[in-house]
Parts: structure tokens; sequence; C-alpha cells
């Protein structure tokens, strides 16, 4: 995994793909790989710290929508307790 001028580029070594995250999935990815699982609210509440990212997260269902993305990447799993 490497971020790259904002954004995070990831390989998967199981599939051979590779994936460029956008600013948005980035800040997920890195606070996930930073701090581990979270909820989606905690993932919303972390994200509020970066301004930058504000119009994004206006905007849709994010972070539920870019999650879903990414798990159907094969980057991120569900868990369900």
């Amino acid at each position: 995994m490497r971020v790259w001028e904002g954004q995070m580029v990831v390989f998967d070594p199981y599939s051979g793909d590779t994936h460029c995250l956008d600013r948005l999935g980035t800040a997920l990815m890195s606070r996930l790989a930073d701090q581990g699982p979270a909820t989606a609210e905690r993932l919303r509440m972390h994200l509020r710290d970066f301004p930058d990212l504000a119009a994004d997260l206006e905007a849709g269902d994010a972070p539920g929508s870019v999650l879903e993305e990414l798990e159907k990447l094969g980057l991120v799993e569900r868990v369900d307790r």
C-alpha cells in the first residue's frame, strides 16, 4: 500500500489487481490501516477532521457507499455483530 500525492495505490497480491483510490477512499483506508476496524459512524467522525473532504461527505452516503465499493474490490470486509 502506497500513498501518492494524496491518493493511495493498493496492490492485491492474491488477484494481481492494483487499485488507485480517490481522496475519500484513501482517507478511509488510511484510518483502517492505522487504527484497525471501525463502525461506519466512527469512520464518518474521523473524516470530519479533513475539511478538504467536506464536499465529498455532503454528496451521497459517505462513508457507506465508499466502504461498499472497497468491499467489492476485496479491500475491506464487513463484519456484522
